[in-house]
């Protein structure tokens, strides 16, 4: 098999594992801001963001990749404070080519929305 071939496999099969993490985040996410929403307390806790991003970048194994990866968690955390609109649409039309059917991503995008 052509090595890149492989590679690029490989980093497919990767992306795929992702966007289903993320999927799965996402539930997770719609589930907190229930309840939030129901106990009247704010979606959006700096505080406990800034908490949660230093205890990932703890996670790292070495400091090799530090500031891509806490970029990345910044990037999720203003993705979430976004309301998912930017990404709605794309991650939908991912959704729809990887697993064949409609995600519950534009329903999670209406009741995620602050009001």
């Amino acid at each position: 098999m052509d090595p890149l071939k492989e590679y690029r496999d490989k980093i497919d099969a990767i992306d795929q594992e992702i966007l289903q993490a993320f999927l799965k985040r996402l539930t997770i996410v719609q589930k907190i801001v229930e309840v939030k929403k129901e106990r009247g307390l704010p979606i959006f806790d700096e505080k406990r963001e800034r908490e949660v991003i230093k205890k990932r970048m703890e996670l790292l194994p070495s400091s090799e990749n530090f500031e891509l990866v806490e970029k990345l968690f910044y990037t999720k955390e203003s993705i979430n404070k976004e309301g998912y609109i930017v990404l709605k649409d794309l991650y939908e039309r991912i959704f729809e080519k990887i697993f064949g059917g409609k995600s519950r991503i534009t329903q999670f995008y209406y009741s995620f929305r602050i009001r």
